[in-house]
């Protein structure tokens, strides 16, 4: 599947190595499936690869990714020196990495993540826009969460959905 987005055969070895390796085209088939562009396709797939990389270097098992490594994946990114020629090139790699974590966790590779209790207490549009970011996106809000928007959705969010459960909301602009 992965020749679907690359021919060269030195990124296909390279794509197929590695911890994440054995997942690569099954991920490629589902950004296919879904009707991801070829250049968000190969930049995510690239990030699948990157994963594995930086995996191998740090002696972490595919079983054992969670939330917490890559938050660390993602924290590297700007003095990374794992691909020879792509440092600095991280536009949009967070989301790619978390989608593949995504497609890890569908399959069955790593444990489902742990929802905790901040996450239950968003309001359920909030829950929902939050699902389709991450089935559409590939990002959690959460991923946001230094964000200075972030805030101001989750309280925006709340309200509305007050409103629209029949609470009115008594007070000024």
């Amino acid at each position: 599947m992965l020749e679907t987005y690359f021919e060269a055969a030195h990124v296909l070895r390279r794509l197929r190595s590695g911890p994440t390796g054995p997942y690569t085209d099954g991920y490629a088939e589902k950004l296919r499936v879904a009707g991801y562009r070829r250049v968000t396709a190969r930049g995510y797939l690239g990030v699948a690869g990157h994963l594995g990389v930086w995996m191998v270097q740090g002696g972490i098992s595919i079983s054992s990714l969670d939330e917490a490594m890559l938050a660390e994946f993602g924290e590297h990114f700007p003095s990374c020196e794992c691909l020879e020629g792509h440092r600095g090139m991280y536009a949009g790699a967070f989301a790619g990495a978390r989608m593949f974590m995504e497609h890890l966790r569908e399959i069955g590779v790593v444990a489902e993540a742990e929802e905790t209790e901040e996450d239950s207490s968003l309001p359920a549009l909030i829950q929902g826009f939050e699902g389709w970011m991450l089935r559409h996106r590939g990002v959690r809000l959460s991923a946001y969460s230094h964000g200075w928007w972030t805030p101001i959705l989750i309280h925006g969010g709340r309200r509305f959905s007050s409103m629209m459960d029949g609470d009115s909301h008594k007070g000024g602009r």
